[in-house]
């Protein structure tokens, strides 16, 4: 695996590993060199007694180098930035919950149907409804749309 203490592993996002056996006499282990080299460049080398545990060993390697990209700065930012957000919620839920609606409209009154004289409007039907209940308002007042109960 290693030449003079170089890894061959030399291509990004490649491993190799190795077994030997270390030890005398009936002290002898089988080990396993294991080398990573990362998609950056960085290499991660380890020594376990078998390749699932440096599988193991590597992956963790992997997400403490995840975590390691993100500055504090950033995280201190994120976080601020979360608190803000969830204080505009908290602010927009209390508006929707606090408002009340001061206008008395139709069916309050108990208008049923409303009929409508002369209306000089070709399009009457194809009026956003904001614009509807303003004619309708000022036809009132005007008295020229008769209430029927």
């Amino acid at each position: 695996m290693t030449i003079n203490g170089v890894s061959t592993c030399t291509e990004a996002g490649t491993e190799k590993y190795e077994r030997f056996q270390s030890g005398i006499g009936r002290r002898k282990r089988t080990l396993v060199q294991y080398d990573y080299r990362h998609t950056d460049g960085e290499l991660f080398t380890c020594v376990k007694p078998t390749l699932d545990e440096c599988r193991t060993a590597r992956n963790k390697w992997l997400n403490a180098k995840q975590g390691k990209n993100v500055s504090r700065a950033m995280l201190k930012g994120l976080e601020k930035r979360k608190h803000n957000l969830e204080a505009k919620l908290e602010k927009v839920e209390h508006a929707i919950k606090s408002r009340t609606d001061d206008v008395v409209d139709f069916k309050q009154m108990g208008i049923d149907h409303i009929f409508i004289d002369e209306s000089h409007y070709q399009n009457f039907y194809e009026f956003p409804k904001f614009r509807i209940k303003l004619l309708i308002l000022i036809l009132l007042h005007f008295n020229i749309v008769r209430i029927i109960y």
